[in-house]
């Protein structure tokens, strides 16, 4: 029988609720801090709770809690904030060190938003941090029981040397006695897949359960729990099939049938969870119940995750950490580079007890959409191709294995019964764009390859055929199968049609999954074929069109381009469809990370050793290759044949003279070096105790003309050398933003997604974009001279705030939101000077717009519009110009792309324009009289940053840039603007040695102040400033007293003495928000509330308060989406383009 090789790859994920490209899911507005998709109206808490308490002395709030784990004090101690939090009250209180502890409780409150629940429970003494129940999402890219064990590349050698995977000799993780029963290792070893659950019965996994004790105390079932909210506790029956995929990766049976995974020995301990954080929470402490009753979990597998960081889950990780269980979380399928972007992977930054895992591919390259870092990410695994078990009812139909098929063609033969022509009446067959060849094989010798010289779609029809004889022989349904693949690493897409007996619609579209392939690998496209199929004159039209990945430097999306080449078809054929077997191919991260909880399971049965050591040797059990060496922490992909691992460094401290460098097998260490230069050992000799368990502790001195910054530290024993790069405060020779400011003493700037920032009476503005995906109901303001902040409550509650100063005043717009999906955008005066009142005005404005004061005119930028036919909101390019005085609005311009709440500054006459989509240089066309847009590349940017938006302010001559990484070193931050050219220049003053994301900028008093988040900062935040030179005094931060009115009516049209050309005004980081698809979220026009219009005829601008009230809404809002699951719909849709009928 001839080789079976499926790659179920397609462009859209596999995922339980939300789809998911890489591990990372992003929401329509994300940053680091609380990125991703929340559950409204819950909380997580962390609750210090005294031992002696009752829970009847709790407030109502905490009362009610549910307790989702008990953590013990090492572990909470070990987090910096929560120990200097619990510190600090300890001894205001008087209290011992070891008399409270700390617990991870959930907390529902749906009669409050999610900001105002987290607000209220910051409020209680005993709350040490909360923060929202997130939602999550798996990982994987979109065979009984013969033994496909041969078509497994990752895990040994295959002596057969007619290979598809065409992966080099020894390209894998190297398994001693792999597939030999008896011979492998993970004895008494249990590995916990959180994940969508595990199908119990199949063949290949049924035997390899874990069995809860008889005197176990651990709820659910037998075999694991079910932690979703949905059906009994004790069925953790996969509905989904990812997480049955990954169990079988871990610890499938080697039994010479179906597939065998990494561990002979180890048993899988089935946790199915839903996308919430909550869930995942629940599943960790469930292992951590395990753990306490002696079970021997050593391996926690964690083939989902999202954007932002999560203390939450790092601590519950952290816990079950010290308790032996280390956890394997997949980098991600976004191909970005999470050094420098956003993912919840980079947010566990050297803790000890994860390992990130990145996706190779059998080509001896990373897989084109796997997620990397140097810094953030730890080792590769195989995530390409793999093969392995899915529940009975997905199961796939193979014709390589069918002993007697309806029909077959591989090719083989010089006159295959599959002949293609691009001309449905050629009986001849004959083109010049289809040939046998051996270039790319799936099986044997030979595959159909299809030259496209066009990246346009191409249609061909095969000659007809008479299958009925064969077809008549099989009763039930018949499913059809084939291998396709693309040259190099493109990818190709597939829209078959097969011939039927309808008379009048003779070609009826075949719903073929998948139907498209990447990375240049082979994928089995099939499906179930009509009832009505022609087989008498059996004949199939194929759409082929071939394409590349190209992903966004702004966000998660795939993005297929048309491509030319060669498509190549193998191992086509039909038969009964009860003939399929439960087995797939599958890639992704998700793949890539339980073949490292396999070899972690084989390195803890060998290995006796605490839970951060083994992660450790995990990371460090390696063999380098040079594709590698920049994407992860050991430069390599895990080899269990390697027997001395490298040295894995965890930390390291400066303490003065010296570095003190914590981590594994040092042993005797040959030589260390210090930012590439060599550093004298003080001390190697292990008397020192080291943070964490059995670790190491090695000690250099630093190197004359060492510099600080982030920095490199590398070890060399006798096993090679390993290095993780470190912030080692600020480097001498690079020149930094002087002054470190306070940040808000207000635990809901940590549920800020994004914002802005405006300057205004001597002070910095913060107002932020939402609180927790809920209107913000303050805004803060920092006082230059005093170093403070005070907190300003609005006077109702808006989304998407933007201000800029005006004539003596802040104005201030947002939107708000009703339950039909209706926006209304608002407008404020705020004036301090006046009792800190707020005025309304009554002017129709876009919803989702940026305010701006240029040159003495107030404009509102961009923003988005409701199409009526679609149902939804679109961005749009408006550049209007408002008229306080009659209300209105003037149309001037539009910007060259749309976009909705970007950054925007003024300069010279020129507007700045920027957001996660690009930079956009705005100016007014001295012949029409209109500002129109022109596209500005940023020159000097380091490659692979997504998620990063820029932010920027104006300058007295010059435009400031913020956010994205310069390339070279040292990589800055900050860029100038030239306002007539639109030149940009790096300015050599670096805001952080880490990444930014979701900065924002304002230029003010002859600073330039950026507020941004900072996964290398452990207080998440940074607030900082460096000198530059501007419009002094800021367009608008003083009245015009000739003009100002009384009262609205009496206001004057803006405009009479122009302030000078490079005005200032208020600067928004952008939201982050994606286009709504057409249709989502339609509102029903039955639904609008109109405004009172006799109110509003009445009086256009009212006095109020600073207390919230209700408005009227005048438009629908779109649905809030995860970003990766619109980016992955927009690949798919974007692939999909690539298929017009011809």
């Amino acid at each position: 029988m001839k080789k079976l090789l499926t790659l179920l790859l397609c462009a859209l994920l596999t995922v339980s609720a939300l789809p998911l490209t890489g591990l990372a899911a992003k929401s329509s507005d994300s940053e680091r801090a609380i990125s991703g998709s929340y559950v409204k109206g819950e909380a997580i808490v962390c609750l210090k709770t005294d031992t002696a308490r009752s829970r009847s002395s709790l407030p109502g709030l905490l009362s009610d809690s549910e307790l989702l784990m008990s953590l013990s004090s090492d572990t909470y101690t070990s987090d910096r904030t929560v120990a200097e939090k619990t510190k600090s009250e300890k001894s205001a209180k008087g209290h011992a060190s070891d008399s409270s502890s700390l617990s991870l409780v959930h907390i529902t409150d749906k009669s409050m938003s999610t900001a105002q629940l987290i607000e209220e429970l910051e409020s209680y003494p005993q709350v040490i941090f909360a923060e929202p129940n997130y939602i999550t999402e798996n990982y994987s890219m979109s065979a009984a029981d013969p033994d496909l064990t041969q078509w497994q590349w990752g895990y040994q050698n295959q002596s057969d040397g007619d290979n598809p995977f065409e992966n080099e000799t020894d390209f894998n993780i190297g398994i001693p006695g792999w597939n030999s029963p008896g011979q492998g290792g993970g004895d008494n070893v249990v590995i916990a897949i959180l994940d969508t659950g595990v199908d119990l019965n199949h063949p290949d996994l049924k035997d390899k359960l874990w069995t809860r004790p008889a005197n176990s105390s651990l709820p659910g079932g037998s075999h694991g729990i079910n932690l979703t909210g949905e059906g009994p506790a004790d069925d953790v029956s996969d509905s989904n099939g990812h997480g049955t995929h990954c169990a079988g990766i871990a610890a499938a049976a080697w039994n010479n049938a179906g597939v065998s995974g990494v561990s002979e020995q180890a048993e899988i301990m089935a946790i199915e969870t839903n996308n919430e954080i909550v869930s995942k929470i629940r599943g960790f402490n469930y292992v951590a119940q395990a753990l306490r009753e002696g079970i021997n979990v050593r391996a926690v597998n964690l083939s989902w995750g999202g954007t932002g960081i999560s203390k939450a889950v790092e601590l519950a990780i952290t816990e079950a950490g010290k308790a032996g269980a280390i956890t394997l979380i997949a980098s991600g399928n976004s191909g970005y580079d999470n050094d420098i972007s956003d993912s919840m992977a980079s947010g566990f930054l050297n803790n000890p007890y994860i390992v990130v895992v990145n996706a190779a591919a059998p080509g001896k390259t990373a897989s084109c959409y796997t997620e990397y870092g140097k810094m953030t990410t730890d080792v590769f695994a195989p995530g390409t191709q793999i093969l392995s078990t899915v529940p009975l009812n997905q199961s796939v139909y193979y014709p390589e294995t069918d002993d007697q098929p309806v029909w077959y063609e591989d090719f083989e033969s010089d006159a295959p019964s599959l002949v293609l022509t691009e001309d449905p009446s050629d009986t001849q067959g004959t083109s010049d764009l289809i040939s046998l060849s051996e270039e790319k094989v799936y099986e044997g010798n030979q595959s159909l390859q299809i030259k496209k010289n066009t990246t346009e779609t191409i249609r061909l029809y095969s000659q007809p055929i008479d299958l009925s004889s064969k077809a008549d022989s099989v009763s039930g349904d018949k499913s059809i199968s084939f291998k396709l693949s693309a040259q190099g690493q493109n990818g190709a897409n597939v829209r078959l049609y097969v011939k039927t007996t309808d008379q009048q619609n003779p070609w009826e579209p075949v719903n073929i999954s998948p139907d498209s392939t990447l990375d240049g690998s082979w994928d089995t496209c099939t499906a179930v074929l009509p009832q009505n199929t022609d087989y008498k004159n059996f004949r199939l039209m194929f759409d082929l069109a071939m394409f590349s990945l190209v992903f966004s430097d702004h966000d998660a999306a795939m993005n297929a381009g048309a491509a030319t080449g060669s498509v190549y078809l193998d191992a086509i054929g039909i038969g009964d469809s009860q003939k399929a077997i439960p087995y797939a191919y599958m890639n992704g991260t998700s793949m890539a990370a339980p073949a490292a909880a396999g070899a972690a399971a084989i390195l803890a049965d060998i290995y006796n050793e605490s839970g951060a050591k083994l992660a450790a040797r995990v990371t460090g059990t390696v063999t380098k290759y040079d594709t590698f060496s920049d994407k992860c922490v050991s430069g390599g992909m895990i080899d269990l044949g390697r027997k001395e691992p490298y040295p894995v460094l965890n930390k390291a401290t400066d303490q003065g003279d010296s570095i003190v460098v914590d981590g594994y097998f040092f042993g005797s260490v040959s030589s260390a070096k210090i930012g590439g230069m060599d550093a004298e050992i003080l001390d190697n000799s292990q008397n020192i105790v080291s943070d964490t368990q059995d670790g190491e502790i090695l000690i250099l001195k630093k190197p004359a003309g060492f510099s600080g910054g982030m920095t490199e530290i590398s070890v060399t024993t006798a096993a090679g050398e390993g290095h993780q790069s470190f912030d080692l405060g600020k480097a001498t020779q690079t020149a930094y933003f002087e002054e470190e400011l306070p940040l808000p003493d207000d635990p809901d700037l940590a549920q800020i997604t994004t914002f802005s920032l405006a300057g205004y009476h001597n002070q910095i503005f913060c107002l932020p974009d939402h609180l927790n995906e809920q209107p913000a109901h303050k805004i803060w303001a920092y006082s230059i001279s005093d170093k403070t902040w005070k907190t300003i409550n609005l006077p109702e509650e808006l989304f998407g705030l933007t201000a800029c100063t005006w004539n003596g005043t802040l104005a201030i717009a947002g939107y708000t939101q009703n339950s039909f999906g209706y926006l209304n955008e608002q407008l404020y005066f705020y004036d301090e000077s006046n009792d800190e009142t707020f005025t309304k005005a009554e002017i129709d404005l876009p919803p989702k717009t940026l305010l701006i004061n240029h040159n003495g005119t107030l404009m509102c930028i961009g923003g988005v519009r409701l199409n009526e036919t679609a149902g939804a909101y679109e961005d749009i390019s408006d550049i209007q110009i408002i008229d306080p005085d009659t209300k209105k609005t003037e149309k001037a311009g539009e910007m060259l792309s749309p976009r909705a709440n970007p950054a925007v500054s003024t300069c010279n006459g020129s507007l700045l324009v920027s957001d996660i989509y690009g930079v956009e240089l705005i100016q007014k066309n001295n012949h029409t009289g209109l500002y129109t847009g022109k596209e500005l590349t940023v020159e000097h940017l380091a490659e692979g940053q997504t998620m990063v938006a820029f932010s920027n302010a104006g300058l007295k001559s010059s435009f400031a840039l913020t956010g994205k990484k310069s390339s070279g070193t040292p990589a800055f931050d900050t860029y100038l603007v030239n306002p007539k050219t639109g030149e940009t220049t790096v300015y050599e003053k670096l805001l952080d040695n880490g990444t930014t994301s979701f900065s924002a900028a304002a230029a003010y008093q002859d600073k330039l102040y950026v507020l941004a988040c900072s996964y290398t900062n452990p207080e998440r935040y940074i607030f900082r400033a460096t000198a530059m030179e501007t419009q002094n005094p800021q367009p608008g931060d003083l009245a015009d007293d000739s003009s100002k009115p009384e009262n609205p009516d009496d206001e004057q049209k803006p405009g009479g003495d122009d302030p000078k050309p490079d005005g200032g005004g208020g600067q928004t980081s952008d939201d982050d928000s994606k286009k709504p698809e057409p249709g989502d979220n339609k509102p029903n026009p039955n639904d609008r509330q109109e405004p009172n219009q006799s109110s509003k005829d009445h009086q256009n601008i009212d006095k109020v308060n600073s207390t919230p009230q209700t408005a009227d809404y005048n438009y629908p809002a779109a649905a809030a989406f995860s970003i990766l699951a619109v980016a992955m719909l927009a690949a798919a849709a974007g692939i999909r383009r690539l298929l017009k009928t011809t």
